[in-house]
């Protein structure tokens, strides 16, 4: 978890303040039962970013003041505050018993009139050939014409989350000291994959739940990321997979 907060103490930014090199806001959802994690992150040239905000939203109208209204100040005043340029949610599975509709379908029917930006995700349970790509039947073929409606206009994506994990510890160990204590001068090249000064205990714990681990199949080996603890919360490591 010491990296984080590291990332943290080293951070020049305030909590909703995107940095000045930044040429597009990307917003990432983690669907709950009852609520939704979400992360905001500024990217630039080079893979690099910087965490903007991050935290909990109780349902889809606080998303939507997030995604639409929220305008993020940008370091100095140099430029005009910037808006979401894409929205990624996860699609979720859990039913919700009072509404009689699966937390996937809420998902997909506030996605569809939102598709300007709003993508919907589902991550595969095999690898991929791709890192991301077009889901071909996101939905099954039902009578109802709303959601007839919606299978025909949803535009869903399937992604490797293998791939995507070992793409995000790349990005975030790029740049960053071995060891404790080690000079930021003496490490080749920048760091590039940056938080803000807010330092979230909890953050942290969740972006650390994860491990990549080796196991035998068949023959051979294969190397699979797993919780490191069972029952462990991971819902801002998603967030940032999804990143």
């Amino acid at each position: 978890r010491g990296i984080f907060g590291e990332k943290a103490k080293r951070a020049r930014l305030d909590v909703g303040v995107v940095p000045a090199w930044a040429w597009c806001i990307i917003t990432t959802i983690d669907t709950q039962k009852d609520h939704f994690y979400v992360v905001v992150r500024a990217w630039g040239s080079g893979m690099k970013s910087q965490r903007v905000w991050h935290g909990i939203l109780k349902n889809f109208t606080d998303l939507d003041n997030l995604i639409y209204k929220t305008q993020w100040t940008v370091e100095g005043n140099k430029y005009p505050p910037m808006l979401n340029a894409l929205v990624l949610i996860d699609s979720g599975g859990t039913e919700d018993k009072m509404l009689g509709m699966t937390r996937t379908m809420q998902v997909y029917e506030w996605t569809v009139p939102r598709q300007a930006i709003v993508r919907a995700l589902k991550g595969a349970s095999r690898p991929g050939d791709h890192l991301y790509w077009a889901m071909k039947n996101p939905m099954p073929k039902s009578k109802s014409s709303k959601q007839k409606l919606i299978r025909n206009e949803l535009r869903a994506y399937m992604f490797d989350p293998h791939k995507a994990k070992d793409m995000l510890t790349d990005l975030i160990v790029r740049g960053v000291p071995k060891t404790p204590g080690r000079s930021m001068a003496e490490i080749s090249g920048p760091e590039i994959w940056m938080l803000n000064k807010q330092h979230d205990p909890v953050y942290d714990r969740q972006m650390s739940s994860m491990h990549r681990t080796a196991e035998k199949k068949g023959k051979g080996i294969v190397e699979k990321w797993k919780l490191v603890q069972s029952g462990s919360r991971r819902d801002y490591h998603d967030c940032e997979t999804f990143q």
